[in-house]
């Protein structure tokens, strides 16, 4: 995914690293390890988002990842990540502090042109975009990653939270990914997803910029 010079955005590769590509693979932003602590994360975006279950562990280190419920639901995360698959299997998302970004492997759509990141590179088009992304106050924007994300919804890498039976998990060729399953929300830092049988919905507490998701179609604002 290219994003512009205020964006920073991953391209989640095998190698549990988060590069800036685009559909070229070219390089153009620092690369991101999994495990590094976030130390700007914001602080969860709205006021009635107050746990009031029990926080569950899901690190050896309580101070960097934690699950707990709010009172609407919505399942509340502290962290460096936060992913999903949803239950069609046709997107998968990953969510930071500040960021949230969802890839599609079928679309029936082509995006905007003024919804593409005017900063990318290489061969993306409308045609070979496959993600959107949002950043803190800035519009979501469209482009091309270089592989497939899902395998960010692992258990042991950013689904962590859906572990100890907190979220439903799928196993897909061995591995055991965190599912958001349709009336589910997820919560990381400022960044809200919404699991609907119509598709994900992301945006940003503070800003309210976000995008939905679907096969058929997307809004981005």
């Amino acid at each position: 995914m290219l994003l512009n010079p205020r964006h920073i955005l991953a391209c989640l590769g095998a190698a549990a690293a988060i590069v800036l590509t685009g559909c070229s693979g070219t390089e153009v932003g620092p690369s991101v390890e999994i495990g590094d602590p976030i130390t700007s994360a914001p602080a969860n975006g709205s006021d009635d988002s107050e746990a009031t279950g029990d926080s569950n562990t899901a690190t050896a280190d309580d101070s960097e990842r934690t699950v707990s419920a709010a009172a609407d639901g919505t399942i509340l995360t502290t962290g460096d990540q936060a992913s999903f698959v949803m239950p069609s299997g046709n997107i998968q998302c990953v969510m930071r502090p500040g960021s949230a970004i969802c890839q599609i492997a079928s679309k029936q759509f082509d995006p905007s042109e003024g919804d593409m990141d005017p900063n990318a590179l290489g061969d993306c088009t409308t045609e070979s975009a496959d993600a959107v992304t949002v950043i803190d106050d800035a519009a979501a924007t469209w482009g091309c990653t270089s592989e497939t994300i899902r395998g960010q919804a692992a258990l042991d890498l950013g689904g962590w939270w859906a572990a100890d039976d907190v979220g439903d998990t799928e196993n897909v060729d061995g591995t055991d990914l965190a599912v958001l399953s349709y009336g589910q929300s997820l919560q990381l830092g400022q960044m809200l997803c919404v699991s609907e049988s119509t598709g994900i919905s992301c945006r940003d507490l503070n800003s309210s910029a976000g995008f939905t998701l679907a096969r058929e179609d997307y809004s981005a604002s």
